[in-house]
């Protein structure tokens, strides 16, 4: 088993045929071709080969929550994020699981309209994105925003409680 492999090299070592076999690959991420000889009780030979992307890099990427706004008011906003490469994708608040977790049914290499509640009380929220490559390595990113839904409260006084005024300008107290 091996790219190089040449089944007809008096060399070549054979074993026992079984349904599943280990084969293992070495090297650098990318393009790997698998060759397999098999050879008959007849001793014919035959050479198998297949090609598969050999990937043990995690992806990297982005993610903003709002167009990276420090604040909102809603909470609901829309996520965003960018990847290196095409992923599958899962979102979820501060506690996703990225190896049991549900991701997106399509590949995508950015995304800019999840939609995501921001679970709990006024103050700091955080986003979880899990993200997997096509060889299901994972990797996760985080965003956090400040969930404010409380409006300012206060008052305003003009002139010093004045009903009228004749200038332009006035005296404003809060």
């Amino acid at each position: 088993k091996g790219q190089d492999l040449d089944c007809t090299a008096a060399t070549t070592w054979f074993e026992t045929f079984a349904a599943n076999t280990i084969a293992y690959i070495d090297g650098e991420d990318g393009s790997k071709t698998v060759v397999v000889c098999q050879k008959d009780n007849a001793e014919n030979v035959t050479t198998l080969s297949q090609n598969i992307v050999f990937d043990t890099t995690f992806p990297t990427g982005t993610l903003s929550i709002a167009g990276g706004a420090e604040f909102t008011g809603a909470a609901t906003v829309v996520l965003a994020g960018t990847f290196n490469e095409p992923v599958t994708y899962a979102t979820s608040t501060e506690n996703l699981d990225c190896s049991t977790a549900t991701y997106s049914g399509s590949t995508v290499t950015s995304f800019s309209d999840a939609v995501f509640a921001l679970v709990g009380e006024d103050g700091r929220r955080l986003a979880v994105v899990c993200f997997k490559d096509r060889a299901g390595n994972l990797a996760f990113l985080e965003d956090d925003i400040i969930l404010d839904t409380t409006p300012p409260d206060g008052t305003i006084t003009i002139n010093a409680g004045a009903a009228y005024t004749n200038a332009a300008t006035v005296d404003l107290t809060f």
